[in-house]
């Protein structure tokens, strides 16, 4: 669910604002949108998975051993279908300027090669998961140190 509004709001959001090329306030609101539904979600399914929304995530709680192989596989499965079933519903709704507007794809800066921008994307993404774990993990410890505390 968190995977499919994040995709849906964020492509809406990118489609509408390449719609309006001479607005100046283009990335801000995009930046809000997606910042918004990001904080939104992850507080939301925080409790049930960990706010586990999409693969760099899982796969970081992965290997800090937070989730299994078979509880990580499942959530990138269902991750990843909710992130098409997000797409679908935009193109749905939205279907000529989807197509008009690449499908709110953003594209990659002049100078700059796919593969870079994929590295870099997947870097970006690693450092996240790795301050996600790194905050749940100095969360767990102080929990750990405060109980210790409060018992003796």
């Amino acid at each position: 669910m968190a995977s499919t509004l994040l995709l849906f709001i964020s492509i809406t959001t990118i489609i509408s604002q390449k719609k309006q090329p001479h607005s100046s306030d283009g990335v801000l609101v995009t930046a809000w949108a997606v910042g918004g539904t990001t904080f939104v979600m992850i507080f939301s399914i925080a409790g049930i998975s960990g706010a586990c929304m999409n693969p760099a995530v899982t796969f970081g709680y992965f290997l800090a051993r937070k989730i299994s192989l078979n509880r990580a596989v499942c959530y990138v499965i269902v991750q990843c279908l909710g992130a098409v079933t997000g797409v679908a519903l935009v193109r749905n709704s939205m279907e000529h300027d989807f197509y008009s507007f690449g499908g709110g794809a953003n594209v990659v800066a002049p100078g700059y090669r796919r593969g870079t921008a994929l590295l870099a994307e997947a870097m970006g993404s690693f450092l996240v998961a790795k301050q996600l774990i790194t905050e749940m993990w100095a969360s767990v410890s102080l929990l750990i140190a405060s109980v210790a505390v409060n018992t003796v």
